[in-house]
């Protein structure tokens, strides 16, 4: 049997590990393990079916300082997991078994639940968590005078939310001239590191810290990841200049050749500028990805050496993007994407736009096809491009904000016999293309369509054909279209325009209303004419009754007369067994004289009495109940309210009405 034995964390400093640790990671056999707690129960290894960790300094594509990356875990377990709440806090570790049988854990941080999914068919419980940042995205709206100090703005953050705070930060003591106007609390943080130079993160224990790239000892080496585990651009990543934008004002610093970096910071001053371009003026790196055996110690934020090609060829890169992956064994994907071409402007990534990227990132869908000469506008990743070159076709794909060459089109059967697209966008299509492809789409958006032929078929039979300019049209085999053109128009009632207006579309929608109503009247004349067939005769064997009553009530009435009585203020009991009624000017008591419930029939109240006091009434046509216990259901209107049949702990309101 193993135990887990915890490591901690050092503030800004790399995580504290063992050597057994470090001799068991790299380890060409290791057992891994992993924990996860979440409302006071512990689940390991043998609960948790997977757990995906995603940590990053700076959205992971770009070089930005400030940070404020919201880490996300998420956590797949063998079982149904009741009573999971949304931001409910929990903790994850994962860890290597050392030579001794103990298990050296690492922590990932502390986490809330965003979104939950129960899977009764196959018993897995998924969620999905985020870390404190999570908590930050309410308004700042700062109490303090301004100008203030950087450090007061920090304390004041930290006083309003209650957030847990690394005894490693110090901030610099600059001065903050402006309140901030609508911003978050995660904004404010954001500009706070910016100032410094470093990145806003909360670390594996659960605490904000601002932290800046530093070295380590790591070393990733060739049997670490595969033969394609490693791509490397072969330009370097250098800093020219930063562009920051205050108060719609810019401040530049820096005018080397490289790339440009924008920011906008409304508490940037031209001075804090220079002295975060001279921070970073020497920064250089190969931008790459890497995925590899992983290692749970390493993190955003961190230098590493890579053995590329032979084993006497490495270089250092930063870690921007740390992915962990437990599904039993361990693995990691690594990277920092910045380009390494010049740009003339980089866009800034903030808090929202990085929550998105993050989503994307995460999202698995199918691209769009783009048909065209000119480079397709806002595209997205996974997109496809089918650029026409000499009659043929160059086909690119959209790979981390690139455009990337994937065949030579020459022969298109190299590209795809079929492609399949959510949408396809194209200002003109090619009968050279589509000659070659079949396009399976929901959506073809063309500014033309340049075809010698295209056909539609029900089946094998020809539909609708476009030959030689002209539209040959059949739809003698289709449903739907046997009534004549001409009987459909002349209802429409259109102007010689051929516009219909705002008083033919509400004629339509009238007429649209009636047809519905009256198939749900034929839907249901059935069901009404049974429903009173049956009262027809609940009624008729009901008058019997009826006036059996009405004559008791009569002989009841006559028998009486003989003995009624003017009590005037006094009042008249009727003793039973156990039971007495009293009548008087305050009207009928019906009850036990030994119980503690009475029931009073005034002129113009019902009143339900216990213990002496009024917890019902009925009066000028509404009942008032105090208290009340339904045991099953309670219906208004077409709406009932009762216990959830799966979990007792859970009401669920029904719709019920015609």
């Amino acid at each position: 049997m193993y135990q887990h034995r915890s490591l901690s964390n050092r503030g800004d400093e790399m995580l504290e590990t063992t050597q057994e640790y470090r001799n068991a990671i790299v380890s060409d056999v290791r057992v891994i393990h992993a924990s996860f707690t979440l409302n006071n129960q512990i689940y390991d290894k043998s609960h948790l079916k997977k757990i995906e960790h995603d940590a990053s300094i700076s959205g992971g594509s770009s070089f930005v300082p400030g940070g404020t990356f919201i880490n996300s875990l998420s956590v797949e377990l063998n079982q149904i997991v009741e009573g999971i709440e949304e931001m409910m806090p929990s903790t994850a570790s994962i860890g290597v078994q050392t030579i001794d049988g103990q298990a050296a854990m690492l922590p990932l941080g502390r986490f809330f639940v965003t979104e939950i999914k129960l899977d009764r068919n196959s018993k897995v419980t998924k969620l999905k968590l985020q870390d404190e940042f999570v908590r930050l995205l309410g308004q700042y709206d700062s109490q303090l005078s301004y100008p203030s100090s950087s450090r007061e703005v920090f304390q004041e953050i930290v006083t309003m939310t209650g957030i847990p705070v690394s005894d490693a930060i110090n901030l610099p003591d600059v001065s903050i001239k402006t309140k901030l106007e609508k911003a978050t609390f995660r904004d404010a943080i954001m500009y706070l590191a910016q100032l410094d130079g470093t990145f806003a993160r909360f670390n594996r224990d659960g605490k904000l810290d601002f932290i800046d790239l530093k070295a380590t000892t790591k070393q990733i080496t060739r049997s670490q990841y595969g033969a394609t585990g490693l791509v490397r651009d072969e330009i370097k990543y250098k800093l020219g200049s930063i562009e920051c934008t205050v108060d719609k004002t810019k401040i530049v610093s820096g005018n080397r050749s490289g790339n440009k970096m924008v920011l906008k910071n409304p508490w940037m001053t031209q001075q804090l500028l220079d002295r975060l371009y001279n921070k970073y003026r020497d920064l250089s790196f190969y931008p790459y990805e890497l995925s590899w055996r992983g290692d749970i110690d390493t993190e955003p934020g961190d230098w590493v050496s890579v053995y590329w090609g032979s084993e006497n060829t490495r270089f250092d890169i930063p870690v921007f993007s740390h992915h962990i992956t437990f599904d039993g064994g361990l693995s990691s994907k690594t990277n920092a994407k910045e380009s390494g071409q010049s740009q003339s402007q980089y866009k800034y990534r903030g808090p929202v736009q990085e929550k998105l990227d993050y989503i994307e990132s995460l999202t698995t869908k199918i691209g769009r096809l783009y048909l065209d000469e000119a480079e397709p506008i806002n595209p997205k990743e996974g997109d496809k491009w089918m650029k026409p070159s000499g009659g043929y076709a160059i086909m690119y794909e959209r790979v981390d904000g690139q455009w990337v060459r994937k065949v030579d089109t020459a022969d298109l059967n190299k590209i795809i016999e079929t492609i399949t697209t959510d949408e396809v966008i194209a200002k003109k299509i090619s009968a050279g293309l589509i000659q070659s492809l079949e396009i399976n789409a929901r959506q073809i958006t063309a500014g033309s369509l340049d075809l010698n032929r295209i056909s539609i078929t029900n089946g094998s039979k020809p539909i609708m054909e476009v030959r030689d300019g002209k539209i040959d049209f059949d739809v003698s085999s289709v449903e739907d279209f046997k009534k004549p053109i001409k009987e459909v128009e002349a209802k429409l009632e259109l102007k010689a325009d051929k516009v219909i207006t705002e008083d033919q579309l509400k004629h339509l929608q009238d007429q649209q209303l009636v047809m519905m109503q009256e198939m749900k009247a034929k839907a249901t004349l059935e069901t009404v004419l049974e429903w009173k067939a049956k009262y027809e005769a609940f009624v008729k064997s009901n008058e019997s009754e009826r006036k059996q009553a009405q004559d008791d009530l009569v002989s009841l009435s006559q028998r009486m007369i003989g003995i009624q009585n003017d009590l005037g203020s006094m009042t008249a009991i009727w003793n039973a067994i156990d039971r007495n009624m009293k009548f008087g000017n305050e009207g009928l008591s019906i009850g036990n004289p030994q119980g503690d419930s009475s029931i009073l029939v005034s002129d113009n109240r019902i009143s339900m009495m216990s213990g002496g006091r009024e917890v019902m009434s009925i009066s000028q046509g509404v009942i008032h109940i105090d208290n009340g216990v339904f045991t099953k259901s309670i219906q208004i209107g077409y709406y009932v309210e009762s216990q959830y049949n799966v979990n007792p702990k859970y009401n669920v309101i029904r719709y019920v009405g015609p």
